[in-house]
């Protein structure tokens, strides 16, 4: 395991500075993450509002004859996937609000280490400034000795001997003074860098950590929509292998058929003299391989219906022959006779000429001169 209070020391004390804008920066990644997820969102919302779009009817009323049922299939398995694609869409969403709340609280954490970054802060600038005030003091004194050496060597004048050896007294002085107290500033340093080193690791940790947690709840959402999608399609092929043509063929039947009757061959039929049909039979196209037939049920049928119309003529007719023999009695003084032309035809009667009127049914008018007479030919 990684210790951060082991790994950003260095000459230059650059460690805090890493850490923390290497802080600073797990806020960008907080942000970028939202609105990369926001923009797949985008896409993904589009994708399910095209597929929802061509679900709809553009041609209404154009029939799609057998094929029909596999389209109906067709548009309600592209809603579906459309409806999973929008459930995707939300969850995505309610990632996106996660993410930008967690951006949030990492700035109220930032701003409640806002007094010990601080003095952190000012410890390391310390350390950063009495080490380079050290290594100045320290290139100073070894400048003033090497001018002492030279001096040395070069003259034997005491006074300028005197005056080069004091002067690097005094560097060398500066030099141990500045060193000592840029010890007391190291150690407060190191306790400082150790603390918020520590601090810096655990904030890092649990910023990957909740980052980490962010990307896998996307990964869910997206293995949570293409399983929805996968159940989807493979309904989809499922119902498509179904349908086959011998069940669309049979469904188109079923709900478009027109009947099951096929028309028969007419033949022409001989009228009989009692009016009925002439004993027929009636075969079927022998193409539809359809076996013949008899209407033997029909011509019973038939003839029945001719004699009850027989009957009823002759009930008629015999009513009007009745009729008509009422009419034909005529009253006279002596009795009743019958005039009929078959009983009495016009030539028997007395008196007759071919001048004798005659009524609507044919029958001779006798004329009133001529009652004497037929009076007298029946008394003979």
């Amino acid at each position: 395991m990684v210790y951060f209070e082991d790994n950003f020391w260095g000459e230059k004390n650059n460690g805090y500075d890493v850490l923390y804008h290497t802080m600073k920066h797990g806020m960008n990644a907080s942000r970028e993450l939202a609105e990369f997820i926001r923009d797949r969102a985008t896409i993904e919302e589009g994708y399910a509002k095209s597929l929802s779009k061509i679900c709809k009817p553009t041609n209404a009323g154009i029939s799609l004859g057998t094929f029909e049922p596999c389209w109906n299939i067709v548009k309600s398995s592209t809603e579906i996937l459309a409806n999973s694609y929008t459930q995707a869409v939300q969850q995505l969403h309610d990632l996106i609000k996660a993410v930008r709340d967690y951006g949030e609280a990492q700035k109220e954490n930032q701003k409640a280490l806002k007094d010990d970054l601080t003095a952190t802060s000012e410890v390391v600038t310390s350390i950063q400034t009495k080490t380079a005030a050290v290594l100045k003091a320290k290139d100073t004194y070894y400048s003033r000795c090497q001018e002492f050496e030279k001096v040395k060597k070069e003259t034997t004048n005491a006074k300028d001997i005197e005056k080069a050896e004091q002067k690097k007294i005094r560097a060398g002085e500066e030099y141990k003074v500045l060193i000592e107290k840029r010890e007391e500033v190291r150690k407060t340093f190191h306790s400082k860098m150790i603390e918020t080193s520590k601090k810096f690791e655990e904030i890092e940790n649990n910023h990957l950590k909740t980052m980490s947690e962010h990307l896998i709840s996307y990964i869910g959402t997206l293995e949570t929509g293409q399983e929805a999608v996968q159940k989807v399609i493979a309904h989809f092929r499922t119902q498509v292998k179904e349908l086959t043509a011998d069940k669309l063929l049979d469904q188109f039947a079923k709900e478009k058929g027109t009947g099951r009757d096929v028309p028969v061959e007419i033949v022409f039929e001989e009228f009989a003299a009692t009016g009925s049909l002439v004993d027929i039979e009636v075969q079927e196209s022998p193409n539809l391989n359809i076996r013949t037939q008899s209407i033997s049920a029909f011509r019973k049928k038939r003839k029945e219906k001719d004699k009850e119309k027989e009957k009823e003529t002759k009930e008629k007719k015999e009513r009007k022959t009745k009729k008509k023999k009422e009419k034909e009695k005529i009253q006279t003084p002596n009795g009743t006779i019958e005039t009929s032309p078959e009983a009495n035809p016009a030539e028997a009667l007395p008196g007759n000429d071919d001048g004798m009127e005659v009524d609507e049914e044919g029958y001779r008018i006798i004329p009133k001169d001529t009652e004497n007479i037929l009076s007298s030919h029946v008394e003979e």
